[in-house]
């Protein structure tokens, strides 16, 4: 994906926590066309915000870990600390592979 073509990996994750918010980056160059005024998720047809975001999601989870997008959700939009989320995140791996999820 173009966009996102020489970003670090700091930068694509900020980008994906936005986009997670239906919010446009403008690190990803001009926003859509009518992009404020569309619905989140319209299932119905093609113009929506969700049908604009999902590849550049997709492709930026590709690019980097599921980890490193969780810490800095757990940092910055729930402002939790370094340790709370080192804690939380050991909890989740010993929960996956004693409950497989």
């Amino acid at each position: 994906m173009e966009c996102l073509k020489g970003m670090s990996e700091q930068d694509m994750i900020e980008i994906h926590c936005n986009l997670n918010g239906w919010e446009w980056d403008s690190r990803l160059g001009e926003k859509p066309k009518y992009f404020d005024d569309m619905p989140n998720r319209d299932r119905t047809s093609k113009f929506d915000k969700y049908s604009k975001i999902t590849p550049i999601m997709k492709e930026i989870e590709k690019r980097t870990s599921e980890r490193s997008r969780l810490k800095h959700h757990h940092l910055y939009n729930l402002e939790r600390t370094r340790i709370q989320f080192e804690i939380w995140w050991i909890k989740r791996l010993f929960r996956k592979k004693l409950y497989g999820y």
